[in-house]
């Protein structure tokens, strides 16, 4: 009976909610709150302003929210009137907070299906003034969006049940977001506030004293090229959304992939998703394949490529035009084929370059005036330059100065200045590439005038997201050990952790970190020990010190083997 409930889409006509279930949504949102407050306020920590309230991945604190909120996914979307009207504060109580992704896109269902069901009750009293909160974080405002984008849709096909005084209001506080810093939050309001327009009309929608201004912005919308290329991407994503069939029982159960635990590896491989794989179930617990909300970003991160498109990648603004001319001139003569430097001779004479730390020989800087040894190739601020080799354009590098055998992985992270400075330390030190999810950033002028030209001498791979699992399988069939910077319960301090000769480093997103999707996939994780009240380093930072701490264990195997060759 449970499963055949909430059908209805109009206010108020539900069967009345079994008092055993309204007694257990009671009790888990009493649950669900006590967790919350233990993130917030940890027992015997000093409380810290905007301390991050998310768990670490499957903690028993991830793991007890995880399957807090699928119950009441399940239970709440078939409340009756009196029922949804105790479950909404607490729903919105807890949109308001950030959360892991899994556990909020199970709030945003449940929101979509108890707004909709109960217009009346929620969008005036929550919806609305939670949107009206400006300074909110990126998730928040996201998960809101989806809400209001949804109720929107609703209303777009079928109008007659558009109560025009709330979809206004539901408009008027959806405008501001189309300037939102975040793409996907624009790109999701941009959709709604189009739809309903071309639904409703603007004469019935731009009323008011912005009425004015709501009429711009929906003829900019509509007519502006790029807007249409993103409603076109986006419209698959929205017109197949569809929270109150996702959130039942038979969506839980029967569309559900149970993993073996005997092979986590081969069982983690995405050929064995089918096409109504909504969950899989694995490490004892029920874990979607893929939220709304990533799957909302990865359509906008597709679309935001054709912005990197760039006719001219020669120009580089931070630099003066007497360095552009002499680069411009070592660039022409490494392609001409000039003499070696000395340095460089000695290794295309000799025999093949090896990958591993004990086979490069330390060598004395000819220029200094210490008497220590240093890693082959390294080079002095105030000594001349060895001939600048560009990287092939395959991403193989067409110097023939050894690289270090490390590999940074940055495809999660998003913001461009951390992309660029990621890039710039690499070449710095070496290493053998990094790999982006988009590699036409490095066209972008902000990109350049941060990496200085660190893209042409480093070669740089594109690992997209949807491709990152195949990569590090690849990689680890390679030798490779794949090592993590992230916080996690067995994380090993930075440190403390040998490096393998073959190393390659995974750098998670800004804010959310490493997907715990991909921590099975992981050879370890390495944090970086922090005394300090923030919680974390930004993610440039922290790749920067990974990078030089498997530099300096790199060098003191050098150091070790030019000692015994002395000796």
């Amino acid at each position: 009976d449970l499963a055949e409930r909430g059908r209805s889409s109009t206010e108020g006509a539900q069967k009345e909610t079994p008092r055993v279930v309204t007694a257990t949504l009671r009790r888990l949102f009493v649950v669900m709150r006590e967790t919350l407050g233990t993130l917030l306020n940890p027992p015997g920590s000093k409380v810290v302003a905007n301390r991050p309230p998310t768990p670490m991945p499957m903690s028993d604190t991830h793991r007890t929210q995880l399957r807090g909120w699928q119950a009441l996914l399940a239970l709440g979307r078939h409340a009756d009137r009196a029922t949804a009207a105790e479950l909404l504060p607490e729903l919105f109580y807890h949109l308001n907070t950030p959360h892991v992704p899994d556990v909020r896109d199970c709030q945003e269902l449940l929101g979509c299906a108890l707004c909709s069901q109960y217009e009346d009750l929620a969008v005036e009293a929550f919806l609305v003034p939670a949107l009206r909160n400006f300074d909110a974080a990126t998730q928040v405002s996201a998960s809101l969006l989806v809400i209001a984008i949804y109720l929107m849709k609703k209303w777009a096909d079928n109008p007659k049940t558009c109560n025009i005084g709330r979809a206004n209001a539901l408009v008027n506080v959806v405008a501001p977001y189309l300037s939102h810093n975040s793409a996907y939050v624009r790109g999701t309001a941009s959709w709604g506030f189009f739809e309903l327009f071309e639904a409703l009309g603007v004469e019935q929608l731009a009323i008011g004293q912005n009425a004015g201004l709501l009429k711009d912005l929906y003829d900019f919308i509509a007519s502006s090229k790029e807007c249409k290329k993103m409603r076109g991407r986006l419209k698959p994503v929205f017109v197949t959304f569809d929270p109150c069939g996702f959130g039942t029982l038979p969506s839980l159960v029967d569309h559900c992939t149970v993993l073996p635990k005997a092979d986590l590896e081969a069982s983690c491989n995405e050929e064995v998703f089918t096409d109504e794989t909504n969950f899989v179930f694995k490490d004892g617990e029920l874990q979607p394949v893929n939220t709304f909300m990533n799957g909302l970003k990865e359509e906008v991160a597709h679309e935001m490529e054709t912005l990197y498109e760039r006719s001219d990648i020669t120009q580089y603004p931070s630099l003066s035009d007497n360095w552009k001319a002499v680069l411009a001139q070592a660039v022409e003569a490494a392609k001409k084929g000039g003499a070696l430097a000395p340095a460089e001779a000695s290794v295309a004479n000799g025999a093949a370059a090896s990958t591993t730390p004990t086979d490069a020989a330390p060598v004395t800087d000819p220029n200094s005036t210490s008497t220590s040894t240093f890693a082959y190739g390294t080079q002095r601020k105030f000594v001349p330059l060895e001939k600048p080799i560009p990287a092939s354009e395959d991403g193989a590098a067409s110097s023939t100065k050894r690289r270090l055998p490390l590999i940074v992985i940055a495809s999660l992270i998003d913001k461009t200045p951390n992309l660029a400075g990621l890039c710039r330390t690499c070449e710095v030190f070496n290493c053998e590439a990094v790999c982006l999810a988009n590699q036409k950033i490095i066209k972008d002028q902000t990109f350049q005038s941060i990496s200085v030209t660190a893209e042409k001498w480093l070669p740089v791979k594109e690992v997209p997201k949807a491709a990152l699992k195949s990569y590090l399988s690849e990689l680890r069939s390679r030798g490779y050990q794949i090592v993590g910077i992230e916080q996690t319960h067995n994380s090993v301090i930075m440190d403390k952790w040998t490096y393998s000769g073959n190393t390659a480093i995974l750098l998670g997103a800004e804010k959310e970190g490493i997907d715990a999707d991909l921590l099975p996939w992981l050879d370890a994780c390495v944090e970086i020990p922090q005394a300090g009240q923030i919680r974390s380093l930004n993610v440039h930072v922290s790749g920067s010190l990974a990078v030089w701490e498997y530099t300096r264990q790199f060098r003191a195997i050098l150091d070790a083997a030019a000692a015994a060759n002395a000796a």
